[in-house]
Protein backbone atom coordinates (compact mmCIF):
# COMPACT_ATOMS: atom_id res chain seq x y z
CA UNK A 1 0.00 0.00 0.00
CA UNK A 2 1.21 3.50 -0.86
CA UNK A 3 -0.02 6.67 1.52
CA UNK A 4 1.78 9.61 0.02
CA UNK A 5 5.53 8.66 -1.14
CA UNK A 6 5.84 6.34 1.55
CA UNK A 7 4.88 2.63 1.00
CA UNK A 8 3.25 0.79 4.11
CA UNK A 9 4.98 -2.33 4.50
CA UNK A 10 3.25 -5.57 6.03
CA UNK A 11 4.78 -8.72 7.02
CA UNK A 12 5.15 -11.67 4.68
CA UNK A 13 3.97 -14.23 8.07
CA UNK A 14 0.80 -12.15 8.05
CA UNK A 15 -0.85 -13.63 4.80
CA UNK A 16 -1.45 -16.97 7.13
CA UNK A 17 -2.49 -15.33 10.06
CA UNK A 18 -6.05 -13.29 7.75
CA UNK A 19 -4.65 -10.08 7.74
CA UNK A 20 -4.58 -10.38 11.70
CA UNK A 21 -1.24 -7.77 11.32
CA UNK A 22 0.18 -4.72 11.35
CA UNK A 23 1.97 -2.29 8.85
CA UNK A 24 4.35 -0.47 9.11
CA UNK A 25 6.49 2.70 7.19
CA UNK A 26 9.42 4.17 7.75
CA UNK A 27 8.66 8.10 7.77
CA UNK A 28 12.21 9.98 8.72
CA UNK A 29 14.02 9.33 11.47
CA UNK A 30 10.06 7.70 13.12
CA UNK A 31 8.07 4.28 12.00
CA UNK A 32 4.84 4.46 11.49
CA UNK A 33 2.32 1.47 12.67
CA UNK A 34 -1.34 0.64 12.15
CA UNK A 35 -3.72 -1.92 11.95
CA UNK A 36 -3.86 -3.81 8.40
CA UNK A 37 -7.56 -3.90 8.93
CA UNK A 38 -8.18 -0.22 9.62
CA UNK A 39 -5.84 1.33 7.60
CA UNK A 40 -7.90 4.49 8.09
CA UNK A 41 -7.70 4.22 11.62
CA UNK A 42 -4.91 5.34 14.32
CA UNK A 43 -1.32 5.37 13.42
CA UNK A 44 0.77 5.14 16.05
CA UNK A 45 4.47 6.47 16.05
CA UNK A 46 7.64 5.26 17.73
CA UNK A 47 11.42 6.51 17.20
CA UNK A 48 13.24 4.63 14.68
CA UNK A 49 15.40 3.63 18.00
CA UNK A 50 12.43 2.29 19.69
CA UNK A 51 11.07 -0.08 16.85
CA UNK A 52 14.39 -0.96 16.41
CA UNK A 53 14.84 -2.73 19.88
CA UNK A 54 11.12 -3.96 19.83
CA UNK A 55 12.07 -5.78 16.53
CA UNK A 56 15.09 -7.21 18.17
CA UNK A 57 13.24 -8.00 21.40
CA UNK A 58 11.01 -10.03 19.54
CA UNK A 59 13.78 -11.61 17.42
CA UNK A 60 15.39 -12.97 20.71
CA UNK A 61 12.30 -14.66 21.75
CA UNK A 62 11.53 -16.36 18.23
CA UNK A 63 15.55 -17.63 18.84
CA UNK A 64 14.46 -19.03 22.21
CA UNK A 65 11.69 -20.14 21.33
CA UNK A 66 13.11 -22.23 18.33
CA UNK A 67 15.22 -23.73 20.62
CA UNK A 68 12.96 -24.86 22.92
CA UNK A 69 10.14 -25.88 21.20
CA UNK A 70 10.16 -27.91 17.30
CA UNK A 71 9.46 -25.81 14.82
CA UNK A 72 6.66 -28.22 13.34
CA UNK A 73 4.35 -27.30 16.66
CA UNK A 74 3.83 -23.75 15.95
CA UNK A 75 0.74 -22.85 15.19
Amino acid sequence: MVCGDLEWRKSSYSEASDNDCVEVRVDGDAVLIRDSKDPEGPVLRVSAEAWRGFVDAVRRDMVRRDMVRPSHSWH
